[in-house]
Formats: C-alpha cells, structure tokens, sequence
C-alpha cells in the first residue's frame, strides 16, 4: 500500500533523494510544491515525488510497493530516476508504453559560464535589442 506524504514524512525522505541534486526535489521535501507518496509513513524504503510533469522515484525498487507506486504515475509525464534498477522496473511495469530518451541536468557552476560567448551574442542583437537580468 501506498500513502500520500505530509511535510514530516518528507523530511525522512531527504536521504534517499540526496544524489539526485535537483532543487524541484528539494522544494518537494521543503513542502512548497508537489506531492510525495512513500510505502510506509513510518519508516519508508521507497518514494515517488510528483511536481508538474516531473516525477522522480527513490529507495528500493525490489520491492512490491515499488511496482504499486509505477502504476501511481500520472499520464505524459517525466519519469526521473538515477538507478538502472528502477529504469528496468519501469520498462516492466509500463512495457511498450513509455519513450526513453537521455535527459541532462543544467551545471550550476558560474565559473563554467563563458563570459566572452556572452559578449558576442550582446553584440549580435539586432539595435533597439537589450539583454538585461
């Protein structure tokens, strides 16, 4: 069985999220937007965090309320996780039904900015054009 998770049983949740570094995640956790399911209120061992489109999954895929929250995904939406385990569950559990494609994070690092790339795309702007913050 799976049960619908309020702000304390998300803040259990945080660990098994961790390696996922994704702030839609953390605003989940946090309460601020989105639902989080868990398998046990208690003591959970698997999550599935919706927000928007995105839903991620975490914890342990092997087992039975890991399929039961597959079957709790809502249509057209992105399913994220960061294990082949579940990657494999998913394709079980919706065979023939999904489309798989490799997805990227954006790099939070300023310093990997290229500070001249910038510069030479303000140059292209057509006149009367500004690039502001």
């Amino acid at each position: 069985m799976i049960y619908e998770a309020d702000i304390n049983v998300r803040k259990k949740l945080v660990p098994m999220f961790e390696n996922m570094h994704s702030t839609i995640i953390l605003s989940c956790l946090q309460g601020h937007m989105g639902t989080a399911w868990v398998d046990d209120l208690e003591n959970p061992k698997v999550a599935q965090i919706t927000v928007g489109i995105f839903v991620f999954y975490a914890g342990n895929p092997n087992t039975k309320e890991a399929e039961e929250l597959l079957f709790n995904l809502p249509e057209y939406t992105l399913a994220i996780v960061n294990s082949d385990e579940w990657k494999i569950l998913i394709e079980k559990v919706h065979n023939g039904s999904i489309e798989k494609f490799q997805r990227y994070r954006f790099e939070k690092v300023p310093e990997h900015l290229d500070m001249r790339y910038i510069k030479n795309l303000l140059s292209l702007l057509p006149e009367g054009y500004e690039l502001k913050k």
